[in-house]
């Protein structure tokens, strides 16, 4: 199966054979994150929190500026679920919404044995300069089935933990934030 999006991981790991040799190597906890996020790190505080609330899924959430994208925490159904922006109803405010996923995930590897179907969803895309549809699964769908913990993290300052950084230029305007972040994890 091709699976484009994040959320081919959840089939794709155990797929692999790689959830096998994490569980024999005494794996317990996956931390996942969008590569383009060079703020997120493994953090013994969150990995620690994870493990007090008890739940199988946390998920970090920021603070929401008015250029950030993506899903958000919202109330579905009695339950604090992900809502990417392609499940909005039509015409939702997103900036009425204080908070917004930054895709980085702890996620109990016991998970991902036999991993919860998650939806595919079409989404428009541009591939050398035509239109195409992808069909894509989005992690935060996970939260729809698994008990999840949210948890507030910083966007902002040495201590942020999202960090995007889509294009090459995001790079430079990003640089003080990165170095920053780098100098709080003693790499620089």
């Amino acid at each position: 199966e091709y699976a484009p999006g994040h959320g081919g991981v959840a089939g794709g790991f155990r797929d692999s054979g790689l959830l096998a040799a994490f569980r024999a190597r005494g794996g317990e906890v996956l931390v996942l994150s969008n590569v383009d996020n060079l703020g997120a790190c493994l953090d013994p505080a969150i990995v620690g929190l994870h493990a007090r609330l008890g739940r199988r899924a946390t998920v970090e959430v920021a603070a929401r500026s008015p250029s950030d994208k993506g899903g958000m925490p919202v109330l579905l159904d009695g339950r604090t679920v992900l809502l990417e922006g392609l499940r909005w109803p039509p015409g939702l405010d997103d900036g009425a919404y204080g908070f917004f996923n930054t895709n980085t995930f702890l996620i109990d590897a016991e998970v991902f044995r036999d991993p919860p179907r998650l939806d595919a969803y079409p989404v428009v895309k541009e591939v050398s300069g035509r239109k195409a549809i992808q069909f894509e699964r989005i992690l935060g769908e996970i939260t729809h089935q698994v008990e999840t913990s949210f948890v507030l993290v910083p966007a902002t300052g040495a201590g942020s933990r999202f960090v995007p950084v889509k294009r090459r230029e995001d790079l430079e305007t990003q640089r003080p934030i990165i170095e920053g972040v780098l100098g709080s994890w003693g790499v620089l």
